[in-house]
């Protein structure tokens, strides 16, 4: 499984479109698999898994302590 954290978003203002103002954004190749657990852990979802015009394959949730996670597909270009 890759897994990889692209950045933190905390001043409020997020530079990628649709996500979160507040939180960290994770690119993997197991986002089926992370949604059924996030799922089964009860955490609240910010969005469902979908399906993105840029190609991701993503959802959000928010942690116990109240982060939001971007999770998905999206590899930016380095």
């Amino acid at each position: 499984m890759t897994q990889n954290v692209y950045g933190e978003v905390r001043d409020g203002r997020s530079e990628i479109p649709g996500h979160a103002a507040v939180g960290s954004v994770a690119g993997t190749d197991a986002v089926d698999t992370l949604y059924e657990r996030v799922q089964k852990a009860g955490a609240e979802l910010e969005y469902e898994l979908r399906d993105t015009d840029y190609g991701s394959h993503e959802f959000a949730a928010r942690d116990a302590e109240g982060n939001v996670w971007s999770v998905g597909t999206y590899r930016p270009k380095v």
